[in-house]
């Protein structure tokens, strides 16, 4: 898969301004204006390594601006640090990728063979008659509360 370009709409393939890709690494949903299709968004898996790259090599740079002992200004340590996070702030934007969405199949309730459900026994009663008890006069009442 390409892991470095602009985000394409994954129905018609129409490319995004890449001022709008930026912005839509933070996004949860992409709606395509040309064919109104939905699309998750996502990074690729670049844009997380290059995010821990810089991360370390400014670690790194900080660390020997720590133990310099010159009693100079620091800019150029400084500006050894911002260009890094520049460069991968501006790069994100083609590390954005469009998918389809999985919509997961889902059963009708009731049905005891579903995942998490409790299947029943033979002869088991159902589960608003289990907690039905005589009040001492004959009457019978249920006891329906949340388990």
């Amino acid at each position: 898969m390409k892991q470095f370009g602009l985000p394409q709409c994954p129905y018609c393939g129409k490319k995004i301004n890449p001022f709008y890709a930026w912005y839509l690494r933070t996004q949860g949903e992409y709606i395509c204006p040309a064919c109104g299709g939905v699309s998750n968004i996502g990074l690729t898996g670049a844009a997380k390594v290059s995010g821990a790259v810089v991360a370390a090599i400014d670690l790194v740079v900080f660390v020997i601006a720590m133990l310099d002992q010159s009693h100079e200004p620091p800019f150029g340590y400084l500006i050894a640090m911002i260009v890094p996070f520049l460069l991968f702030t501006i790069l994100s934007a083609f590390m954005v990728r469009l998918k389809k969405p999985v919509l997961k199949k889902r059963e009708p309730p009731g049905n005891p063979n579903r995942a998490g459900g409790v299947p029943q026994r033979p002869g088991a009663q159902a589960r608003p008659t289990q907690g039905v008890r005589t009040n001492g006069t004959g009457t019978r009442y249920t006891n329906n509360r949340p388990r």
